[in-house]
């Protein structure tokens, strides 16, 4: 096997890993307002409580779908490397690699007793995913060369 293969199954591991470990007991609420609490009154001095758990709440969710985003790219760059198929069957599959991993996760979420699943989140998870393979879908064609052109079987 090629070793562009490898690299690229072995960082999209690596990202889903690191995914799953984010969805865990440890990256609840509770947990991510010690850090992001006074990170945010100390950037927006004088916001009123209720403003303050909606930037908390917001970065939360933005995350999520930086999260997916990135996800589904490297999804994408790993199957085009590794198989002959269109762009846009890459990008379908990736999406639905996307879909699984998040909903896997939000049932995991459900079933804890420290954090909650939320079928939104998957949502917003897909969403994240189709966004940036999209992005890359409908770049110019000279940009694609920067991403695409070598993302595949060859």
């Amino acid at each position: 096997m090629r070793r562009e293969v490898v690299l690229a199954w072995g960082a999209f591991a690596i990202w889903a890993a690191v995914i799953w470990g984010l969805g865990g007991e440890d990256f609840g609420t509770d947990s991510t307002s010690r850090f992001l609490r006074p990170l945010l009154e100390w950037l927006l001095p004088g916001l009123s409580a209720a403003g303050l758990d909606l930037a908390h709440l917001s970065i939360r969710k933005a995350f999520h779908a930086f999260e997916y985003g990135l996800l589904g790219l490297l999804a994408l760059r790993a199957l085009r490397l590794t198989w002959r198929m269109s762009l846009t069957r890459a990008a379908l599959i990736a999406v639905g690699v996307a879909l699984a991993l998040a909903a896997a996760d939000e049932s995991r979420q459900a079933l804890s007793e420290t954090r909650g699943g939320a079928w939104t989140d998957v949502l917003l998870d897909v969403a994240g995913a189709s966004a940036a393979i999209a992005v890359v879908r409908v770049l110019p064609r000279r940009a694609k060369g920067l991403f695409l052109d070598d993302w595949r079987v060859g």
